[in-house]
């Protein structure tokens, strides 16, 4: 007598958690006689999240790519400077992403890369306008060539960016924004990668060159410590800002469970 054979279960669709949202997510089937690998996923892009969160929001999106790369000695210390990028629509997979960001790493031409490191995530933004976004922050250490090393990685963070540019629908800020725009905007990546209360940042500089459509910005926090940004069109690349940090030496992140600096 033949045993009875229980029916084999039907799969369900692969899906993807965004935030606390369980997405129905597409994934590449290997073409046929490939070996299969593992599923490449895009960055939420108008052919992929946008798709099913626009029917859930009634097609109100304005998705966004937020990338930074930060150039440091050790990565327990704050950055020594930051590149920042915001684009809308990435249409690229996020491996293709991470692979044009490792070249950066390389940008000294030496044997081996810089030192460095990748992080992402991405969630739905539901405040006020809605849409995904998707974050990227590159860590990467200028070395022993001090000065030499930062200038390298820098004009290769520019090629970079401008080929991301390329693959997106343009910045997500591509006018001049005003002076008190411009303000906001540095403080809160100054906020973001230096973890310094906003409020207790004081402007004591502030240059614009509309020509270039350029914004240059100076900070002094309470505690002492002086903060510089460029908001606009840096020349070579596409529209983001640059902060970084006055001083000769590199301060030291805080251990886990000690007060932030600026609380």
């Amino acid at each position: 007598m033949r045993p009875h054979l229980k029916p084999r279960p039907r799969r369900a669709p692969a899906t993807l958690t965004v935030g606390a949202r369980h997405l129905d997510s597409p994934v590449e089937t290997p073409a046929q006689g490939r070996s299969a690998g593992p599923p490449r996923r895009r960055l939420p892009s108008r052919h992929s999240i946008c798709d099913h969160l626009g029917n859930r929001h009634g097609g109100a999106m304005q998705e966004e790519t937020h990338i930074a790369v930060a150039l440091q000695d050790d990565p327990c210390c704050y950055p020594d400077e930051v590149w920042d990028v915001s684009l809308r629509h990435l249409d690229m997979y996020t491996e293709d992403v991470l692979e044009e960001l490792k070249t950066i790493a390389w940008a000294e031409n030496k044997e081996y890369p810089s030192h460095s490191s990748i992080s992402a995530r991405s969630g739905v933004r539901d405040w006020g306008s809605s849409g995904s976004f998707s974050e990227l922050l590159m860590q990467v250490s200028t070395g022993t060539a001090g000065g030499v090393g930062a200038m390298a990685i820098a004009g290769a963070t520019k090629l970079v960016y401008t080929k991301l540019k390329s693959r997106s629908r343009g910045e997500a800020w591509s006018q001049v924004p005003t002076l008190e725009r411009a303000v906001e905007l540095a403080s809160a990546r100054i906020h973001q990668h230096y973890e310094v209360v906003i409020d207790e940042l004081t402007v004591t500089r502030s240059d614009v060159d509309m020509e270039a459509q350029r914004f240059d910005i100076e900070f002094v926090h309470t505690d002492g410590r002086q903060f510089g940004a460029t908001v606009g069109a840096i020349t070579g690349m596409p529209w983001c800002t640059r902060i970084w940090s006055e001083g000769a030496e590199p301060l030291r992140r805080p251990e886990p469970g000690s007060p932030v600096l600026g609380d």
